[in-house]
C-alpha cells in the first residue's frame, strides 16, 4: 500500500521542532544537505536521527556536566531504555496517520491538508481541520522529544494554548491518567505515560477534547534512591505497586515543572522524555461504558 502512494516532501525549514507527525508519514521525504550534495531521506529515518541526536546531547550533559548518572554501565542501560521508549512512541504515532485521508473524509483541495502533509501545519490549522472534518476523529497537534529537558516545551505549550484560545476552547484541569510503557527491572527503571485532558469544546458533531501526553523516565537504581526514596526500586520493579508510583509522580508533578534545574539531585528519579498534544472527539456516553 505504502509503495503505491506518491512521495511528498517535508518542508523542514518551515517546520517547528515541535511539529506534529505529518499526515501520510510513511511516504514523506526530507532533503538534507551534506556539504555540496543534497540527499533525500525518508521522514522516518530523518526523524529517528533527530531523536538520536537529542539523546546524545542529553546524556552528554547529564553525565559530564551534572553527574546525573555516575556509573558508565548505568548510563548505557538508561540510554537504551530512553531510545526504546522514544523510538517506539514515534513509530506508533506514525502508524496512526496513514489512511486518514482516504474515502473522501476531507476536501483534498483544502490548503491546510497540504500543510499537514508537508509538516508545516500549525496547531491552529490542525484544530481547524478536525473541527471542519469531524470524520477525521482525532489529530496530533504538536509533538516534541526532549529527553531530560523540562524547559524545552515552553514554546510548544504556548503555541498550543494560543490555538485553543483562538478556537474558543474551555481550559480544564482534569486529573492525570497513568500507564506504564516500558520496564527494565534489572536497572530498575521504567517509562511512564501521563495523559491529561486540558481543554474541551462543545460542537454540533460532539465534544472535542485536547489531551496533553507526557512520557517520563522513572529510576529506581541505587543512585536515584540515594537522593530521594530508599524504596523506589520496589515500586518500579513491581507492577502491582505502580499505582503507588503514579501517585508519587502526580504529587511531584505540579511543582517539579517549576524547578529551575531538572538536575536537582532529588529529581534523579523522575525526568521528562517527550510531550505531545492531540485532539479527539469524545466517544458518546453510551459507547464508552
Amino acid at each position: 500500500m505504502r509503495e503505491k502512494l506518491p512521495q511528498h516532501p517535508i518542508i523542514r525549514k518551515e517546520r517547528p521542532d515541535y511539529g506534529a507527525v505529518p499526515l501520510e508519514p510513511w511516504t514523506a521525504v526530507e532533503e538534507r544537505r551534506r556539504g555540496l550534495r543534497k540527499k533525500r531521506e525518508t521522514y522516518f529515518a530523518a526523524s529517528v536521527l533527530r531523536i538520536n541526536s537529542r539523546i546524545d546531547a542529553a546524556m552528554s550533559v547529564a553525565v559530564h556536566e551534572h553527574d546525573w548518572v555516575e556509573s558508565p554501565e548505568l548510563s548505557q542501560d538508561l540510554r537504551g531504555l530512553i531510545e526504546a521508549s522514544l523510538y517506539d512512541s514515534h513509530r506508533r504515532r506514525m502508524e496512526f496517520n496513514p489512511g486518514v485521508l482516504d474515502d473522501g473524509v476531507v476536501d483534498m483541495d483544502d490548503a491546510r491538508i497540504e500543510s499537514a502533509k508537508n509538516g508545516t501545519a500549525t496547531p491552529v490549522d490542525l484544530l481547524g481541520l478536525l473541527i471542519d472534518y469531524p470524520k477525521l476523529g482525532s489529530l496530533e497537534l504538536a509533538k516534541l522529544s526532549h529527553p531530560l529537558d523540562s524547559a524545552a516545551t515552553e514554546e510548544m505549550d504556548a503555541e498550543v494554548r494560543y490555538a485553543l484560545a483562538c478556537k474558543g476552547f474551555e481550559f480544564i484541569d482534569a486529573p492525570g491518567r497513568y500507564k506504564t510503557k516500558t520496564m527494565r527491572p534489572h536497572i530498575p527503571a521504567a517509562t511512564i505515560l501521563r495523559k491529561q485532558t486540558v481543554a474541551e469544546l462543545e460542537l454540533p458533531d460532539g465534544l472535542l477534547q485536547v489531551v496533553q501526553r507526557k512520557a517520563f523516565l522513572v529510576r529506581g537504581d541505587d543512585e536515584a534512591r540515594r537522593d530521594n526514596d530508599a524504596h523506589l526500586d520496589r515500586l518500579v520493579r513491581n507492577p502491582d505497586r505502580h499505582e503507588e508510583l503514579y501517585e508519587k509522580i502526580e504529587g511531584w508533578y505540579p511543582y517539579a515543572q517549576e524547578l529551575s534545574q531538572e538536575w536537582d539531585r532529588s529529581r534523579r528519579w523522575l525526568q521528562p522524555l517527550a510531550t505531545s498534544y492531540y485532539a479527539k472527539y469524545a466517544a458518546p456516553e453510551s459507547d464508552s461504558k
